[in-house]
């Protein structure tokens, strides 16, 4: 019986974002992420996924002027917490 090999992927997703704003006041913005790993195969198939972690993330005034910029620094934060 001959086995097949094939190489997975660990890769972080977001599943649940929840925020809190007080008075109004986007300067206060504070985002809970949660996340998890999500083993993914060559094709892009999840064939597997463990828990992963909450972190609190507060913007910066730059990051509040371009949106995009959040989901890079969320990610990067996720991230780096995996290497701790």
């Amino acid at each position: 019986m001959e086995f097949e090999t094939i190489e997975i992927k660990k890769i972080p997703r977001i599943w649940r974002i929840q925020g809190d704003v007080q008075d109004g006041d986007l300067s206060t913005l504070v985002l809970e992420i949660f996340w998890r790993i999500d083993w993914v195969d060559s094709e892009g198939q999840t064939i597997n996924n463990e828990a992963g972690g909450m972190i609190k993330f507060v913007p910066t005034a730059e990051l509040l002027s371009n949106f995009s910029n959040i989901s890079v620094a969320v990610y990067s934060q996720i991230q780096a917490s995996l290497i701790n």
